[in-house]
């Protein structure tokens, strides 16, 4: 069960085809996980990974729409054969975190560079 229509016929499905239909996680860490998948239809892959806006994902490179699956877990449609699907996380928080930081970093190097550098110097004082 999606938030919104996957567009995937399982009506056609059966156990030969499931079977050739294989997901692997190569990379599981906090905020990036990879799979590589080969399914011989579209597929619906659900992580049991909770549901977040920061989360975006994309397949061999092209970002695609994550879904609320099972309510609250996350997914997204993979079209048939082989394919790489990338998942990362980066919060609005961390965004803004960073960019406080690098203001902070930057007024903190100005202060440091008017204070130490001693100014006489470039006003032709003696």
């Amino acid at each position: 069960m999606t938030d919104r229509d996957t567009g995937i016929d399982n009506s056609k499905s059966t156990q030969s085809t499931a079977r050739k239909n294989t997901a692997k996680i190569v990379v599981d860490r906090p905020e990036h996980i990879e799979i590589d998948v080969s399914s011989v239809s579209p597929q619906l892959l659900v992580l049991s990974e909770r549901f977040s806006a920061g989360w975006t994902a994309s397949i061999t490179d092209s970002p695609v729409p994550i879904l609320r699956a099972e309510i609250d877990f996350m997914g997204c449609v993979v079209p048939a054969g082989n394919h790489t699907v990338l998942f990362s996380f980066e919060s609005v928080s961390v965004k803004t975190g960073r960019l406080i930081s690098t203001m902070a970093m930057i007024q903190v190097s100005v202060y440091a560079a008017i204070r130490l550098v001693p100014w006489k110097t470039f006003r032709g004082g003696a």
